[in-house]
């Protein structure tokens, strides 16, 4: 008998134990959601850059160039690197990429492309269809061609005219 008063007793003790910590983790000193310090964004201060550090610039914008020969060298060769997969080598839209799409790439020496400003050439490189994918919002001309690059390639593709 003495024994189970015992246990009873002790059960007791460590009942009122676990309460009293449990009262006070909900009402003593400890730290809740509700009290921490707050930081607003226009009170961050900003951390110094490290040492070393260069400083990203805004995308130059486009510079159209004249169509000379050394400005048509370069255009070919940034032609190369963004355009001729779909448009193929002579901007007939016949390249190894661009067979396989439809509507095919547009014939680059045709009028209607030709007739185009620099500017709405400039946007049809950078918009027109098919160089965007429709689900990740990936702008395949405009996130990966330089804008010091593009007047280059206008001038190239202005030449396309001058072969047929």
């Amino acid at each position: 008998m003495n024994r189970l008063r015992w246990v009873i007793n002790g059960g007791i003790v460590a009942g009122l134990v676990g309460l009293s910590l449990v009262v006070y983790g909900l009402f003593g000193d400890v730290p809740r959601m509700l009290q921490q310090p707050k930081l607003r964004a226009f009170e961050a201060k900003m951390p110094l850059p490290p040492e070393g550090a260069v400083p990203v610039e805004m995308p130059a914008p486009v510079v159209f160039v004249k169509g000379d020969a050394a400005n048509l060298a370069r255009g070919k060769i940034y032609y190369g690197y963004y355009c001729v997969q779909c448009h193929g080598d002579n901007g007939d839209g016949h390249g190894p990429v661009g067979e396989s799409y439809n509507p095919a790439p547009p014939d680059l020496a045709s009028p209607k492309i030709q007739a185009y400003s620099n500017e709405k050439m400039v946007d049809a490189m950078l918009n027109g269809t098919g160089h965007q994918l429709e689900n990740d919002g990936f702008h395949v001309v405009r996130d990966t061609i330089p804008p010091q690059h593009i007047g280059y390639v206008v001038a190239y593709v202005r030449a396309f005219a001058a072969k047929k």
